[in-house]
């Protein structure tokens, strides 16, 4: 075989990777019915005339996500990703926590999104400052602080708090094809439709089990930690206290190249216990500004406002 026809052969694996994901993005995509899908394939067929290079294959697929209305879509080339890879989750975010007035607990839980193991570690951290608060005091109330969180990996902040939820079942996922997938906590794990996804060997009650609940948002608070608290929100003895957050409310399925290159698109809704979703961010029971949640969140815990 000539080096003409191996490139062209090569060419030819380049562009059916690229139709595969193509094809991927389309049937997966909860965006699937808001675009022109023709359209958008027929255009990288016009701008990309042969696929020479796997470059060329990620132009293709940072198109077609940047076509969709999709403000949680990502593409990393490679070199983006690895500088993105080597800047973040070096280490497990330390938990601070604290008792507030004597009688509430307070924890602030940062965003994190790393591989099994450092989730695994980070959700047991959160449940240690839960348990710690909870045998040295006697509680009225809890300040779940996720301002400024970004999101992580599904289960890790849920399961870490996860003797605080009232049901087994605290929220669900829609696909595009109207399926709920649900989001269970049972004993020390975290389910998420029939897959166990993370697990801990903790203890998983608490003394002060019906403590009212305080969580604080703002506008940077994304993904996976407005999905906590919109699982919370439908408790009772819970309100949400702070600014709006940013709306990025859906599961993200993510790809990873051997070179590097990465990206990540919307595939389903998350949604509170009832299968309600929650698409343009959390609206706060209480709204104030900056730097005031937690006064506001101390006011309600003990009925002065």
């Amino acid at each position: 075989m000539s080096i003409l026809s191996c490139k062209k052969e090569n060419n030819q694996i380049i562009e059916k990777q690229f139709d595969d994901i193509y094809t991927l993005i389309k049937e997966e995509s909860i965006y699937n019915e808001h675009v022109n899908w023709t359209s958008i394939y027929l255009n990288v067929k016009d701008s990309i005339k042969a696929f020479n290079s796997l470059n060329d294959k990620y132009i293709a697929i940072e198109y077609v996500l940047s076509q969709l209305p999709d403000q949680h879509a990502f593409f990393l080339h490679p070199n983006d990703s690895i500088r993105f890879l080597s800047t973040k989750n070096k280490e497990i975010p330390k938990v601070h926590y604290k008792i507030i007035d004597k009688t509430i607990g307070y924890i602030k839980i940062n965003g994190f999104a790393a591989n099994d193991s450092l989730s695994k570690i980070y959700s047991s951290n959160i449940r240690k400052a839960l348990l710690e608060i909870d045998q040295t005091s006697d509680l009225d109330g809890w300040i779940l602080d996720v301002r400024n969180n970004q999101g992580g990996k599904v289960g890790t902040f849920a399961l870490g708090i996860s003797p605080l939820y009232s049901d087994s079942i605290i929220g669900y996922s829609k696909t595009n094809k109207l399926e709920y997938k649900p989001h269970k906590i049972s004993k020390n794990s975290y389910h998420f439709g029939s897959a166990i996804i993370n697990s801990i060997s903790q203890k998983s009650t608490l003394s002060n089990s019906k403590a009212k609940i305080a969580i604080l948002v703002n506008k940077k608070t994304a993904s996976l930690a407005e999905f906590l608290a919109l699982t919370l929100k439908s408790q009772k003895n819970t309100r949400i206290f702070g600014q709006k957050t940013t709306g990025f409310t859906t599961d993200l399925m993510t790809y990873q190249f051997v070179s590097g290159a990465e990206f990540g698109f919307s595939t389903s809704y998350m949604c509170d216990r009832d299968k309600k979703e929650q698409i343009t961010g959390l609206i706060p029971d209480v709204t104030c500004s900056d730097g005031e949640e937690v006064n506001f969140a101390i006011k309600w815990i003990k009925n002065t406002i």
